[in-house]
């Protein structure tokens, strides 16, 4: 595959930016302290490159519990050589490898089984709890693919995450409510499922904002009550 200039690692933002716009590319490796927005990216790339109905034969999924020696790049080179099924693209899932870690350091030459046989028909990801910077392993990446590291996100990088997921609703929260929001939640893991099933339920509700300083509980999505703080026009 013709190589590329690519030296930065990709944030969530980016990387989310890169896909929706379709630049995608044929391999990936993933890593990081933020899991919840790691799986929306693969997520992302699942709804819009895999057909519903042959999701089990297009994501193909190498769970290595963190064992290098458990992966079987023959069977991987296989799976890039075979086409998807009824699926735009083929999805390859190694999760958990080890392989950027010193444990997979003696695998590192394998790797070239994998980087040959890269094609635009299907996309590889590498999705890691921990990366170790090997310079000749991340340049191989970096000049094939994309890196994209997410590290646990600022007040203000989940604020904005906040404005962004409400405004799927067309709704527009102040950055007071954010903040409030992001001091007293688990955000982002399982926000988004908690406060979607409370505002599925308040549609005519298009301006959040906290009045006279009394925070509700959004952890709770039992708490009715909290929206006798939300005030709309």
């Amino acid at each position: 595959m013709a190589r590329k200039t690519n030296t930065k690692y990709l944030n969530y933002a980016s990387a989310k930016k890169k896909i929706k716009n379709g630049e995608i590319a044929p391999i990936y490796l993933f890593f990081g302290e933020e899991k919840y927005l790691l799986d929306d990216l693969i997520d992302t790339l699942i709804e819009k490159y895999i057909n519903p109905n042959s999701k089990d034969l297009d994501v193909i999924k190498f769970y290595l519990d963190n064992k290098p020696s458990k992966l079987d790049f023959n069977r991987v080179v296989q799976e890039l050589k075979t086409p998807s099924f009824l699926s735009e693209k083929k999805i390859i899932l190694i999760k958990d490898s080890s392989i950027f870690s010193p444990k997979g350091k003696s695998y590192h030459d394998k790797m070239q089984m994998i980087f040959d046989n890269l094609n635009h028909e299907s996309i590889v990801i590498f999705y890691e709890d921990k990366a170790r910077r090997y310079k000749k392993l991340f340049d191989q990446i970096l000049a094939l693919g994309d890196i994209v590291k997410i590290d646990a996100l600022s007040t203000n990088e989940l604020r904005t995450w906040v404005a962004s997921f409400f405004k799927l609703f067309d709704i527009k929260i102040y950055n007071n409510a954010a903040e409030s929001l992001v001091e007293r939640c688990d955000l982002p893991f399982d926000f988004e499922r908690k406060v979607t099933e409370i505002l599925t339920q308040l549609k005519e509700f298009k301006t959040l904002y906290f009045e006279q300083g009394i925070i509700p509980h959004l952890c709770d999505i039992n708490d009715i009550n909290l929206f006798n703080t939300f005030r709309s026009y």
